[in-house]
């Protein structure tokens, strides 16, 4: 189903219930992140690792209404072989007007591993203070 305001298509809703949009979406509700709805969990070691093996880009975009505007990102097959887990699949037909499939960043996602991050990087700053003379006075 597509829909269409002044002749430009805004959003669609495709097969298996992916739901495109032009712009960005705004939602009366938000992520589920209840403990209730989650077993297994298990806190993420090496967050500081994990992030020296990622690349934050500037980049321009070359297609769709983004097209020639700068934005920040990372790039999805880079992802990939660190957090495969965050990268997925889709058709935009709305940013490339065609069928072909992309890779895409569950961005949301890497917050976990940043916070774990600092928290490393907290970890060495306490310890650095504590034991390095050239702090002591």
């Amino acid at each position: 189903i597509k829909f269409a305001i002044d002749d430009v298509e805004d959003f669609r809703m495709a097969d298996g219930g992916t739901f495109h949009a032009r712009s960005d979406v705004v939602a009366f509700s938000s992520t589920p992140s209840d403990e209730r709805l989650k077993d297994n969990v298990v806190t993420i070691n090496n967050g500081l690792s994990i992030v020296n093996q990622l690349r934050g880009v500037t980049f321009d975009w070359n297609s769709g209404d983004r097209k020639g505007h700068k934005d920040y990102g990372v790039i999805a097959q880079e992802v990939e072989k660190v957090l495969p887990e965050l990268v997925n699949q889709n058709e935009l037909p709305l940013v490339t007007n065609t069928d072909e499939v992309y890779k895409t960043v569950d961005y949301e996602k890497l917050t976990a591993v940043l916070i774990e991050a600092v928290k490393d990087l907290s970890k060495e700053i306490e310890y650095i203070k504590q034991n390095c003379d050239c702090l002591k006075k």
